[in-house]
């Protein structure tokens, strides 16, 4: 599960159309840096996740961290040509795990670890301690 950091400041700042910009070009990112069995979608305002199959913890850590990587290297724009700096935080969480017996499990699990690459600084990947790594 994945989250736009600051996204509210850069609608607040540049307008709701550069929002929508920004995420039509982070699904874009998505759907360039997901493998052929990956499956991405919107969940909320701006807010995606990506459902990996046959994906255990380190798999998914490392095309999670792609992702933020391509993301912080995306050349945004605030619709005058300048370049904004926009990073996402990611939480991955996997299943089968002694602590996830449900899909709403998983996606508490991913939940919280987003939650946790929010609170200790943004633009990172963190990996639920439990239901992973």
């Amino acid at each position: 599960m994945l989250d736009i950091d600051h996204f509210k400041s850069i609608n607040d700042m540049f307008g709701h159309q550069v929002g929508d910009e920004i995420l039509m070009d982070i699904g874009a990112i998505l759907k360039d840096t997901k493998r052929k069995s990956d499956v991405p979608g919107s969940y909320g305002g701006e807010e995606f996740i990506i459902m990996l199959p046959d994906s255990e913890s380190n798999g998914a850590l490392i095309v999670a961290e792609r992702f933020r990587q391509n993301v912080e290297d995306y050349p945004f724009e605030d619709g005058e040509g300048n370049r904004l700096f926009v990073t996402v935080s990611i939480g991955v969480a996997t299943y089968p795990s002694d602590e996830i017996s449900s899909s709403a499990d998983l996606i508490k699990k991913a939940d919280d670890a987003l939650y946790e690459a929010k609170e200790s600084g943004r633009n990172k990947v963190i990996v639920s301690k439990e239901g992973g790594i």
